[in-house]
């Protein structure tokens, strides 16, 4: 089992916890690794402009694919697997509606 919400590309037959949790709609397990999956998130503060905003997304996203950083990742034997900017906000939304029994028992995900 893979303790992450997608897939490593190395292990596709490998099933995610989340996969394996699926029938109880993965809210404790989409919390737990909601930290794990949004190691180093990027933030920039409240009232970006939408334009300015899809354009930082979009440069992260380009450098997340240019060849030189990739082979730079590669030559360092680390890893990459970003997330993009619209799936961490969505992320963090779920997780953040969580109801309040949920944080009590099993406490902040931040």
């Amino acid at each position: 089992m893979q303790y992450s919400l997608t897939r490593h590309p190395e292990l596709p037959d490998v099933p995610t916890a989340v996969k394996l949790d699926a029938a109880r709609k993965n809210a404790p397990f989409k919390c737990l690794m909601c930290r794990r999956r949004s190691v180093q998130p990027f933030f920039t503060t409240p009232g970006v402009p939408a334009d300015r905003l899809v354009a930082l997304r979009r440069a992260f996203d380009a450098t997340m694919r240019a060849p030189n950083f990739l082979a730079d990742v590669t030559r360092s034997t680390l890893s990459v697997g970003p997330m993009t900017g619209e799936d961490l906000q969505k992320l963090i939304a779920q997780v953040s509606n969580l109801r309040r029994t949920f944080w009590k028992k099993f406490g902040s995900p931040i």
